[in-house]
């Protein structure tokens, strides 16, 4: 799937990249992709890409509508063609497959007016053909309901998904050792749980208590921040974008706050995205990075009946003003990040 973006001032072979979307690009899924590479698979595109960019789509849903996934089209540098034309030029840039929509009609109009062969298409069709069989669609086309039930939650997978989970949290402090959570002699641990549920804390054998105070530890969860910056598109409805800083009112910062105060903390965040930490690293004892984990595989590592073993896949910035001066096209070239790409601690 290419990207939809135009590469502004990149060359190929010494010749400047025409400036269209990449769905139309032969220099890119042609010339580089295929013949340079050796690419053999199928090329498909991002979704509407042969759809116009109309008023909604440009300006966003008005205000008290909500924007739906019709509002898009993206014809970047070629807005100025019709849609058959649309669909020739991406072919021959090299598109096996539209995603986002069903109009045939304009492929079949292209060939009857001799804008694109039968033998093009064709080439299309066996990379697609070729990927159908070798997956067996064509011999067991229907999925047995039987089947399905014994795959589905299967025991043997679950527990592959929880080791997974255990591998990929990364240990980012631990302060005085605190990890692994030692058991007291004679007695149950008393924890205090923001984010995680009692039965996960009381299955260990642990003693869950409402006041901080009366607690020997804390587990807090907390996400990486966002915001909500263009809630007028469709995109803008989910996507999480905005500031990686955590500011104060925030519920589940407050809390994290109000108990590491008064008790030892083990923050655990969860990072669809980076965040800045530096806050959270100055009050927790224990910081612990996950990218989605049960309470249940996080309990594990934090008594040690399993090692974190994650490594972070990106770097973790120590402020907004080092966010703000990177290059938005160079990875991890923040200055003096909190935490650096791939690291992660052990025990």
């Amino acid at each position: 799937m290419p990207t939809y973006s135009m590469l502004e001032h990149a060359t190929w072979d010494g010749k400047p990249i025409e400036q269209v979307g990449a769905g139309f690009n032969r220099q890119l899924l042609t010339d580089m992709l295929r013949d340079r590479y050796g690419f053999r698979g199928v090329i498909l595109t991002d979704w509407a890409i042969t759809w116009d960019c109309k008023e909604r789509c440009k300006n966003g849903a008005p205000a008290g509508e909500r924007p739906s996934f019709a509002d898009l089209g993206m014809p970047w540098g070629v807005e100025e063609l019709s849609m058959r034309a649309r669909f020739v030029k991406a072919v021959q840039a090299g598109v096996d497959e539209f995603g986002g929509t069903e109009r045939a009609d304009m492929l079949v109009d292209a060939v009857h007016a001799g804008e694109l062969t039968e033998a093009r298409l064709d080439s299309s069709v066996v990379r697609i053909l070729t990927q159908k069989f070798a997956q067996g669609l064509f011999e067991h086309p229907f999925v047995s309901p039987d089947s399905a039930a014994l795959l589905v939650g299967n025991p043997a997978f679950l527990a592959a998904g929880l080791a997974a989970q255990r591998r990929a949290l990364v240990l980012l402090e631990n302060k005085g050792r605190l990890l692994p959570l030692r058991k007291p002699q004679g007695r149950a641990l008393r924890v205090y749980l923001h984010g995680i549920a009692a039965e996960a804390a009381t299955h260990e054998g642990w003693t869950v208590v409402t006041d901080p105070k009366q607690a020997e530890v804390a587990i807090v969860r907390l996400s990486a921040p966002f915001e909500r910056l263009h809630p007028q598109y469709v995109f803008g409805q989910f996507l999480h974008e905005g500031s990686l800083a955590f500011k104060d009112g925030d519920p589940d910062y407050e809390a994290f706050k109000q108990v590491s105060a008064v008790v030892p903390t083990i923050a655990t965040v969860y990072l669809d995205r980076p965040a800045i930490l530096t806050p959270i690293r100055d009050r927790a004892r224990a910081l612990i990075g996950n990218f989605g984990v049960s309470d249940a595989a996080l309990i594990d590592v934090l008594v040690g009946r399993a090692r974190p073993e994650g490594k972070l896949p990106f770097e973790l910035p120590s402020s907004m003003e080092a966010v703000q001066a990177q290059r938005s096209d160079v990875p991890h070239d923040s200055q003096r990040p909190l935490y650096p790409f791939g690291f992660g601690r052990s025990y």
